[in-house]
């Protein structure tokens, strides 16, 4: 599952298809539903019912927030009859759910109680119940019922006590609500463009404590069982559940309603897995020589006959193919489908048969999507089929081990994608999006916490607080340092133990690390007499992760020492105690005359020894985590350090690409938390004129992002930074085709093409010519005509802003004309709308920002008020003009901007690093607050950050251009 919590009824908005314009980061909206896109894949969600402060650990049955285990589930015969728009009478009202489930009952010990989940009656309500002995048929007497409304207990007091040994069901009817709310059993609607009629879907979203808001239900991750499902539609709709449809029959007494008859699953799943979907949706199938099963993607009818769902059929299908035989387990059940829903909570959840998705996350469409959204659905798509096999195969004994889950089908979705999708180098692209990503988070004292979750803090926390970068990121690279020090074969042979000993049954780590030590062991993998939980555990147990300092002992060796890497930061009150233990390091060390180009470890650095020596040639260059499978950082002293970066200047090519991506990564990091100077950052740059990779750009730019968001409009401090970098850029361009490489495909262009659109973003960024010139020369031949737009669709939102940053009035004008018309895709709208913020003319700039106010402004929606004045604070030019407009008109700018004007306070917080704009903004804050008293409290944060932006350009900015001068 992937994807952030926003909350209920947000108002919905639109901006630039693509994260990064002019080398900065905006904010991101699915252009298709309107809702806010993942920021950078964090889940985080509903709030937990669990708000208890009992402890004690997590696999304690006795604990009052967990079902007793006296009775377990054995079959669910679930029938429920979603309701749309419309009353029904004699069946149920708009959005109601009438069903019925009879939960067979295995009594592993003797008990007068029946204890189960079933939500609040703002969800579910209860209209009748039995229990009957199912051999002879008995109805049983239930004495009472009692519910706890804080842990969402329903318990049946019996009469006479429930025997091990015999076989009970309990029957119960209920009413369940269709929510608008992102939880449970919910409404999307989607606006048919065929009839310019809304159409509405029910749909779900059961992870991690929601399937009892839909029905009466054991919801804990360990109660398994199998599923026997019917829906009831309307005629016309079509019903998706976990497993195919067998058979329709009419709805007696309701004409235009059948009853869907779904196959058994035939294995045990746990109700977080389950999902339906009620609609008007059509399909693409996959071809039937890809899979042995039948794999569909299932959207609204326009997006299908834009072949929207072809992409996604097949890849899913080629990547289940791959799954199946590498991990030697036959895919379970008879279908899988993929839905894409208008209105999702996360990017896509994994439930077993139907996975779903938000429409941005799933369709392709062949015209329109660019090689960034076909990564992002391949990833997304292997990142959910993986779960198939792990986390839907084994589930959680209990959400404290959700890395289990989170991290293996984060680790294989990069084995996916490379078999699927190889020309997007998913594994290479990994040091990126895993590995150094969840390190930003994981050195911060507010959020690091061990991947395996603390047993007391889940009882704290919202349920869907842990799914987030530790469960999926960090636990994914985990997974991969594994595969780094074990080999492949290894690594592969002791999981196919683990899912064939575990199959269908629910774990916890120790499974999996007692499979891995027996694969080890018999490979002579492991060091001394370590176990798998040995070393592990100084990883999953503890938060954060090591930093190693090596150093010149003498000639002949070197000293290497561990500690933890921590952030320059004050320690937040209340938070994780930052005080760990030491690691079982694995180092795969290479050097000039033994360079390791496949990242072998062949050494250790063991959790009883903080510093070690190692004997090394140390006139030669020495790199520790060569590959950059470790999840640490590494710092060398000064010798090394020049040693390292004589070799990148002289032939970067000898280290691995992720070696360097990960080397420049640690060195910047270091710098940014004070425990280098950030000249020596720097320094390591300088053969950036050399480097093509993609992995190691993405590591300079995104450390590069801040300083040119905080420089850009600062004069003498942005030319030396764009002295510097630019003729780096120019030089890296020339060697991958240049500005206007003709060569690169729309389609099937991968990397490549990404290359090139991260290039152009940054050179018209720092304005170069070139950039500016062959942007301007695209928009101009496009304004000739209009019908025929010769600008490749990849690069349309870069070519946009630079042709109106360098066109004057003329560009400016030709995009407005293309904003307002009424025949484009809200996608297309939000790319012109963003490219009319780029403007350098100072006329237009107020142009746009007074149309805000006028009822009769050129915007399409009211949202585009919020666009609009958020990407302003991209613009330096307009950064100025912008704070006085908002003060000037404070009070109608918080009326008229959709999503409130403290969404643009912080958007200009991330460009803000003088102490004269904070105080302009604090000073805006003090007009709005008389007239929006909770305006303080929404613009907290970005305060908090603009403060620590002064810091920043305090510590930064002046050592930052004393390098790039020299």
């Amino acid at each position: 599952m992937k994807g952030l919590h926003y909350f209920l009824g947000v108002i919905l908005i639109i901006t630039a298809n693509i994260g990064i314009i002019r080398g900065q980061t905006g904010l991101q909206v699915d252009f298709e539903s309107g809702y806010p896109l993942p920021a950078d894949g964090i889940d985080k969600g509903s709030s937990s019912i669990l708000q208890s402060s009992a402890v004690g650990p997590l696999d304690d049955q006795t604990l009052e927030w967990r079902l007793p285990r006296d009775i377990m589930p054995e079959e669910y015969d679930l029938t429920i009859t979603p309701i749309l728009d419309e009353d029904v009478p004699g069946l149920g009202g708009p959005f109601t759910a009438p069903g019925e489930v009879t939960i067979a009952l295995n009594v592993l010990k003797d008990t007068d109680k029946i204890t189960l989940h079933l939500a609040s009656t703002a969800f579910i309500t209860l209209t009748s119940y039995e229990v009957i002995e199912t051999e002879t048929g008995t109805n049983l007497t239930v004495l009472s019922t009692t519910e706890d409304v804080l842990y969402q207990f329903k318990t049946f007091n019996m009469q006479a006590p429930l025997v091990n040994g015999t076989a009970y069901h309990i029957r119960m009817t209920f009413i369940a609500i269709i929510t608008n709310g992102l939880d449970g059993l919910y409404r999307s609607a989607y606006v048919d463009p065929y009839t310019n009629t809304t159409k509405y879907i029910a749909t779900t979203q059961m992870e991690a404590l929601h399937a009892r808001q839909m029905f009466p239900c054991f919801d804990e991750p360990a109660f398994k069982a199998k599923f026997f499902i019917t829906i009831g539609r309307r005629t016309g709709n079509i019903a998706l559940t976990t497993t195919q449809s067998l058979r329709n029959r009419t709805m007696a007494g309701f004409p235009g309603w059948q009853w869907e008859e779904f196959a058994p699953t035939g294995i045990k799943m746990p109700t977080y897995l389950l999902a339906l979907i009620v609609s008007e949706f059509t399909y693409e199938e996959a071809p039937s020589n890809i899979f042995s099963k039948v794999v569909r993607t299932y959207a609204p009818a326009h997006y299908i006959d834009q072949d929207g769902g072809v992409y996604a059929a097949q890849k899913a299908a080629e990547i289940l193919s791959f799954f199946e035989s590498y991990y030697v387990e036959k895919y379970p059940l008879g279908k899988m489908d993929s839905a894409a829903v208008p209105s999702f909570f996360f990017g896509a959840m994994e439930n077993y048969g139907l996975n779903i998705y938000r429409e941005s996350a799933l369709l392709y469409i062949p015209a329109e999507s660019t090689e960034t959204e076909r990564y992002s659905i391949t990833r997304i798509l292997a990142h959910e089929l993986g779960h198939q096999w792990f986390g839907n195969a084994i589930s959680p004994r209990w959400w404290t081990h959700i890395w289990l889950n989170e991290g293996f089908a984060t680790y294989v979705a990069q084995q996916g994608g490379d078999v699927v999708a190889p020309e997007f180098k998913a594994s290479e692209r990994w040091q990126n999006d895993a590995v150094q990503n969840s390190m930003q988070f994981d050195a911060r004292s507010d959020y690091s916490h061990s991947v395996k979750i603390d047993d007391n803090a889940w009882i704290t926390a919202g349920a869907m607080t842990w799914f987030d970068r530790m469960a999926y990121e960090k636990a994914g690279s985990l997974i991969r340092m594994m595969k780094g020090f074990l080999g492949e074969e290894t690594l592969r042979n002791g999981l196919l133990k683990y899912l064939k000993d575990m199959q269908f049954q629910a774990a916890i780590q120790d499974d999996l690390f007692e499979r891995l030590t027996e694969a080890a062991k018999n490979d002579s993998k492991l060091p001394r007499d370590l176990t798998m939980g040995d070393i592990m555990n100084t990883w999953t147990l503890q938060p954060g992760f090591p930093l190693l300092r090596v150093s010149v002992s003498d000639a002949s060796g070197v000293l290497i020492s561990q500690e933890r890497f921590l952030n320059n930061e004050v320690q937040v009150e209340g938070h994780i105690n930052q005080d760990t233990g030491l690691w079982h390091i694995p180092m795969a060390i290479a050097t000039r005359s033994q360079p390791n180009p496949n990242g072998t470890v062949g050494s250790w650095l063991h959790n009883d020894v903080a510093m070690q020596y190692f004997l090394t040639n140390t006139s030669e260059w020495f790199v520790v985590n060569a590959g950059g499978n470790g999840f640490y950082r590494v710092l060398y002293d000064a010798p090394l350090t020049q040693l390292i970066q004589s070799e990148l200047l002289t032939n970067h090519d000898f280290i691995t690409s992720r070696t360097r991506s990960q080397l420049l990564d640690d060195y910047f990091n270091a710098a940014w938390q004070k425990h280098i100077n950030i000249a020596t950052a720097l320094g390591l740059m300088e053969y950036l004129g050399n480097e093509r990779e993609v992995v190691v750009w993405n590591t300079v730019l995104t450390n590069l992002r801040k300083p040119f968001n905080l420089l850009s409009s600062t004069g003498f401090w942005y030319t030396s930074l764009r002295f510097f970098l630019l003729p780096r850029l120019q030089s890296a361009v020339s060697l991958t085709g240049g500005v206007n490489n003709t060569a690169l495909p729309d389609v099937n262009g991968g990397m490549p093409v990404i290359r090139n659109l991260q290039f152009l973003d940054w050179l018209c960024g720092f304005e170069d010519p070139e950039c500016i010139s062959y942007s301007t020369r695209l928009v101009t031949a496009w304004a000739a005509n209009p019908s025929e737009n010769p600008i490749r669709r990849d690069i349309k939102p870069v070519v946009y802003c630079a042709a109106v940053a360098g066109g004057g009035d003329t560009a400016f004008n030709f995009i407005h004309s293309q904003y307002i018309l009424r025949n484009i895709t809200v996608k297309q709208q939000g790319t012109l709308l963003n490219a009319l913020a780029c403007t350098k003319e100072l006329p237009l700039i107020a142009r746009l920002l007074e149309e805000t106010l006028l009822d009769t402004g050129f915007y399409n929606q009211s949202a585009h008020v919020t666009v609009i004045l958020s990407q302003l604070a991209r613009n330096p030019l307009a950064r100025a003009p912008l704070v006085n407009f908002l003060r000037e008109s404070a009070t109608t700018v918080e009326s008229v901007a959709a999503l409130g004007a403290s969404n643009v306070i912080t958007a200009l917080a991330t460009y803000t690093g003088t102490q004269i704009a904070l105080d302009d903004i604090k000073a805006y804050i003090d007009e709005v607050t008389p007239a929006v008293p909770n305006f303080p409290v929404a613009t907290r944060a970005a305060v908090t950050t603009i403060e620590q932006n002064i810091a920043w350009v305090a510590d930064f900015a002046a050592p930052m251009s004393s390098f790039f001068e020299k």
